[in-house]
């Protein structure tokens, strides 16, 4: 079942505290950090995995506020080797 209940949080464990980033990205294979785009914003690169129409890669851009998605890639090859 490909349901889209993946979540990125951030944890700080100097005081046990959550907060939520992402939501809703579709079955999260992983996540890295890095300010991408040089504005001193952390950005987020995550990649879901799972058929057509669930699984995407995408740039979720920092804006010190929030983030806001971009996909870079939504389809059935998301995560097989070669595509086709």
């Amino acid at each position: 079942h490909d349901a889209r209940k993946g979540q990125v949080i951030d944890f700080d464990p100097r005081d046990n505290s959550r907060h939520l980033l992402v939501d809703a990205h579709p079955r999260i294979a992983d996540c890295r950090t890095a300010d991408v785009d040089g504005d001193g914003h952390d950005d987020l690169v995550v990649c879901g995995f799972g058929d057509y129409p669930t699984g995407r890669v995408g740039i979720w851009w920092g804006d010190g506020n929030g983030y806001s998605e971009q996909v870079l890639y939504a389809g059935h090859d998301v995560g097989r080797r070669g595509g086709s």
